[in-house]
């Protein structure tokens, strides 16, 4: 049902009195300007209903909108920065290989941002060797390690551009989550997510389904 109230130019109106219905009420520009104006005439118009739409719509307009531009700026810049270190950006590849030197350095101080692990792992791995790849596998025993972190770790564990380096953590994720089966698939999905991976794990799926129609 649409009702259509005429109002003249310079008069205000209130909807939703004391409240009783369950929605918000938008008013123009100009019929703030005047309930203003009211409110310093009579202030018996349901000052507390005015403050609270009006709160609300400063909260909108000031704070909602500035979080959002800034949790969306942060999110396109972890996109963009995981971008360039797989597409092997100079400064990129620099950042990343100097946060992971120094924290092999520092074992005990890992001050890269916990945003840009991700990135940094997987690249200080598909840049580095042995060695880089050994210090964050020991990093994935540790006790008191974040799930978050973990999953970060597993996911840069598979981006070696080393076919052995790769063929080592297959075997070692396959031998050391056999007892949670929701495990094992999270650790075989982040292996799977690279292209030397995936041929790896193929053919670690075929042999074991020939074995398993062999007995």
């Amino acid at each position: 049902m649409t009702q259509t109230l005429d109002v003249a130019e310079n008069s205000w109106y209130l909807f939703n009195i004391k409240q009783a219905g369950f929605y918000r009420v938008h008013y123009a520009d100009n019929n703030w300007e005047l309930l203003t104006e009211q409110l310093y005439k009579d202030h018996r118009i349901q000052i507390r209903q005015l403050i609270k739409q009006l709160n609300v719509i400063i909260v909108e307009r000031s704070f909602i909108s500035p979080v959002l531009l800034v949790f969306y700026l942060s999110m396109l810049r972890l996109t963009l920065t995981r971008l360039a270190c797989q597409a092997e950006h100079h400064s990129c590849v620099k950042m990343a290989t100097e946060y992971y030197r120094n924290w092999m350095l520092n074992p005990s101080q890992n001050l890269i941002p916990p945003s840009l692990r991700p990135a940094v792992y997987c690249t200080a791995i598909r840049i580095g060797g042995q060695k880089e790849w050994e210090f964050l596998k020991q990093r994935l025993l540790e006790v008191d390690i974040k799930e978050d972190e973990k999953n970060s770790i597993l996911q840069a564990l598979s981006c070696s551009r080393d076919m052995w380096i790769v063929r080592l953590h297959l075997e070692w994720v396959i031998k050391n989550n056999q007892k949670d089966p929701q495990d094992l698939l999270d650790a075989l999905s982040s292996v799977a997510l690279y292209p030397i991976g995936q041929t790896l794990l193929w053919e670690h799926i075929r042999e074991a389904w020939r074995f398993i129609m062999n007995e």
